[in-house]
């Protein structure tokens, strides 16, 4: 074996034994196995979360809310009305090392009863969306409003748009 073969098998490795690791505290926070089967290719991945970030940064036909920090139980409200209200099985969840090993598919139910343990796993936003990205949600914790006001305990800005997009 050349040391080009022994670096890339090593290098999956790596990223098998990280996916594992991984799997298993998603499947920790949410309350359910996880199968190697709900996560999607990289390639459609890289694409899907393209897409998703261009909806979230052109903030078109969006809807925006901040919080404080310290208001934490307003966004928990939200995602309890979603999860109460909106019916998707399956959504794509975003996170930090899917171009590694893909975003998953996963029962939408339980991301959200349990979206912070979910957020710990994901470590970047609480990024979510229908399989199309005709729907979707981002959640994340920044220091600035909106408006461009600082606040120096940090916001929550929350980012939804089709069946996500509920007003409080």
């Amino acid at each position: 074996m050349h040391d080009k073969d022994l670096q890339i098998a090593l290098n999956a490795h790596r990223i098998n034994k990280l996916r594992e690791n991984w799997k298993g505290d998603l499947s920790k926070a949410c309350g359910l196995p996880i199968s190697d089967e709900s996560f999607l290719g990289i390639e459609e991945t890289v694409q899907l979360k393209k897409s998703f970030f261009d909806v979230v940064k052109k903030k078109h036909s969006t809807l925006s809310i901040c919080w404080d920090c310290n208001e934490q139980n307003y966004l928990l409200d939200y995602l309890n009305l979603l999860e109460t209200t909106i019916k998707y099985d399956r959504v794509i969840l975003f996170h930090s090392q899917d171009e590694f090993f893909g975003a998953v598919q996963i029962a939408m139910a339980a991301v959200l009863r349990n979206p912070l343990a979910v957020w710990q796993v994901v470590k970047d936003d609480l990024a979510l969306a229908s399989d199309n990205i005709s729907s979707g949600l981002c959640v994340e914790k920044g220091y600035y409003e909106l408006d461009g006001k600082y606040v120096a305990e940090g916001v929550y800005e929350l980012t939804a748009w089709g069946a996500f997009a509920l007003r409080p």
